[in-house]
């Protein structure tokens, strides 16, 4: 106990502020953050190449070099599937682990605008590759 004068005169006695209280350091609720992002990375990454398996399939069958025109006509679909896998992580954000049904909500809703997006992207690169490989030979 330590003991103040105030303004007006008066003694107060305060406490003097002691060490924290010691809680434990692992929780419930780390263990439960800790493992349901690692769930929510890992299922979003396995959503993520099932969204896109068309274009996973083209990159381990065949050479790119060779079949770049297949690849160009399937990487659209990675917009719509980047889209699910952020959905999922703003779930997380707000507690829920359902991680699932996220992504699929997330690709659902925002299909159009993202292969919309995506395909003008893939046609910047194709169209900018396309004419740095034609200025460098």
């Amino acid at each position: 106990m330590t003991t103040t004068i105030t303004t007006s005169g008066q003694r107060v006695r305060t406490s003097a502020p002691g060490p924290a209280p010691q809680g434990r350091i692992f929780n419930h609720e780390l263990y439960e953050l800790v493992f349901g992002v690692a769930y929510a990375g890992l299922a979003s990454n396995l959503m993520l190449v099932a969204a896109s398996l068309p274009l996973v399939i083209l990159l381990l069958t065949t050479d790119p070099v060779q079949s770049w025109p297949a690849l160009a006509l399937c990487a659209p679909l990675l917009g719509p599937a980047a889209v699910g896998a952020f959905s999922v992580f703003r779930t997380i954000g707000t507690g829920s682990n359902d991680v699932v049904r996220a992504f699929w909500r997330g690709w659902r809703t925002h299909l159009w605008r993202a292969l919309a997006v995506a395909s003008v992207t893939t046609a910047v690169v194709v169209i900018a590759t396309l004419n740095s490989v034609s200025l460098s030979q």
